[in-house]
């Protein structure tokens, strides 16, 4: 027998009880105020303590699309006004047909330490001649990952494939052997950035995790899933926790993602931080927002060295330029 996708809610109802049966008849086999015809295909539902509702719904009533799953997880019950708050803490993903098959990280882990990645400032605004030094000078210093800023993605003045195949070229005469990842937000994207020659790309949570999964499934260049705005999924009565939100995440084959920051502009906790990275599994997490120098020896001595460490106005501001910042950004601990 299949195993079940197993669903925690921390909900806010009047009736409790009533909040589990609409959750769990509601999303497989309908209205849950009228007497439903019972089927093979409803979900069975716990109470446990402090207001949290375990929920397995069987796998059989899942497609293999993640968009699928989330309408089904967290859908029809945010229109009912029994409930006020229905915030998915935790997935277990049975045997639901949606892992991507590859094995994330494993392309960077071979470092055997941190990882040093820089993003392109100004995010845009750049011709491409300055597009070209920015990026000859990251190559030539060594970085191991440069990214565009999410921002910047297929502009009118900085066309994707212009600039795939640009730095395409830059890499080859550089010898770089780092992962360039280009900012892309739709598959049609990731075919051209296949197609022009490029070495990665990453997808802001606004392309949305169905649209990652589908990039997943059409590439085998590194992907790397940047979070700005996921607020927006993980805030508010009907969310996903940072936990949930970071299994998905980990779900659509993202090698590496982006899971925030400690003692800088933004600055969250070690426990925050560590729940999310537990979450991702195999995935690399990458930590930025105002990383500079005082942060890399924190981070490593707390998270380990199968992290990526992502710099960019402390790299593009430094006085005596993108080499002299990247080697005290490795300070000791390379």
């Amino acid at each position: 027998m299949a195993k079940p996708v197993v669903v925690v809610y921390k909900v806010e109802a009047d009736d409790l009880e009533q909040a589990a049966h609409v959750i769990a008849i509601g999303q497989t086999i309908g209205n849950p105020f009228l007497n439903t015809h019972a089927s093979s295909h409803q979900a069975t539902w716990t109470i446990l303590e402090h207001g949290l509702i375990e929920v397995k719904f069987p796998a059989e009533n899942f497609s293999s699309s993640i968009a699928h799953l989330l309408c089904v997880l967290l859908g029809g019950q945010c229109d009912i006004d029994l409930i006020q708050r229905c915030v998915v803490r935790s997935i277990e993903f049975g045997d639901v047909a949606l892992h991507y098959p590859r094995q994330p990280s494993s392309f960077i882990k071979r470092l055997h330490r941190p990882s040093f990645g820089t993003i392109l400032k100004p995010k845009q605004g750049f011709t491409m001649l300055e597009l070209q030094h920015m990026v000859e000078s990251r190559m030539q210093a060594g970085f191991d990952i440069i990214k565009e800023d999410e921002i910047l993605t297929d502009t009118p003045t900085m066309p994707l494939a212009d600039r795939t195949s640009m730095v395409s070229r830059i890499r080859h005469r550089e010898g770089w052997d780092g992962i360039y990842l280009s900012a892309t937000h739709r598959l049609s994207d990731v075919e051209l950035v296949n197609r022009h020659g490029g070495s990665g790309l990453h997808m802001n949570v606004w392309a949305g995790f169905q649209e990652f999964l589908n990039a997943r499934r059409a590439t085998a260049l590194p992907l790397y899933f940047q979070r700005s705005g996921f607020q927006v999924w993980t805030q508010g009565p009907f969310a996903l926790s940072d936990a949930a939100f970071y299994q998905l995440v980990s779900l659509c084959g993202a090698d590496m993602a982006q899971v925030g920051m400690m003692e800088s502009y933004l600055d969250e906790s070690v426990e925050v931080l560590e729940a999310r990275i537990r979450a991702l599994g195999s995935t690399l997490p990458a930590f930025s927002c105002g990383l500079g120098p005082r942060h890399v020896k924190p981070l490593v001595d707390t998270f380990g060295r199968d992290i990526l460490l992502m710099s960019g106005g402390f790299v593009a501001s430094h006085p005596e330029g993108v080499a002299v910042a990247l080697a005290a950004l490795k300070g000791e601990v390379v």
